[in-house]
């Protein structure tokens, strides 16, 4: 291979990146929105039940991580291609996931999703809802999707998992198939996707 193929294969490999990153930032784009619905839900739902400094940290913190991810998108669209790290980008953007991903997997830690039924039920709802959504939002990119599934879900089988009622163990337990079953449909929702930008 010539340096002038090299050149020419690194150009390919930068436009099939710059593709998949410009699919992410579509699909991330509504979920972002979604996610700010939720968490005010979550907020209404809560208030008064959780102390109130818990839920303002909370949702400052989500949605600080919604916000600049919404200004890394509109800087990727506005990015020029030849003098801008697409990877490098796509890191920052990347850890935001996972921090938005951390503050969704630290609800099941409050006091009031092991004491009361109805609020297990609502946080367990909220997950599941978050944690598909995710998948179908960021499966371009398996080193966000995965991630940001398995960080929402895993704190949430853990709780679960420490009962001491039969029907918890039981929930955790489903829970973990639950997420094993997304991250086989991320994983397909990827091939997918990364086939129908190779055409």
């Amino acid at each position: 291979m010539t340096i002038n193929d090299k050149e020419d294969q690194l150009k390919l490999d930068e436009l099939y990146y710059y593709k998949v990153i410009d699919r992410l930032a579509h699909l991330s784009k509504s979920s972002m929105f979604t996610s700010v619905v939720v968490a005010l839900l979550v907020c209404t739902v809560f208030w008064g039940r959780v102390e109130t400094w818990i839920l303002a940290a909370w949702i400052v913190t989500l949605l600080i991580t919604i916000l600049v991810r919404a200004a890394l998108i509109r800087r990727f669209w506005r990015l020029d291609l030849e003098n801008s790290c697409l990877r490098c980008w796509a890191r920052r953007y990347v850890i935001l996931i996972y921090c938005s991903a951390a503050c969704w997997g630290f609800l099941p830690f409050l006091d009031i999703f092991s004491s009361q039924d109805w609020a297990r039920s609502f946080l367990i709802f909220v997950a599941a809802g978050t944690s598909s959504g995710g998948m179908v939002s960021l499966h371009p990119l398996l080193n966000a999707a995965i991630p940001y599934v398995l960080i929402i879900l895993v704190p949430m089988m853990i709780v679960l998992a420490q009962g001491p009622e039969l029907s918890l163990i039981v929930m955790a337990i489903m829970g973990g198939f639950y997420c094993i079953s997304l991250v086989r449909s991320t994983f397909l929702l990827n091939k997918a996707s990364h086939d129908s930008i190779r055409k």
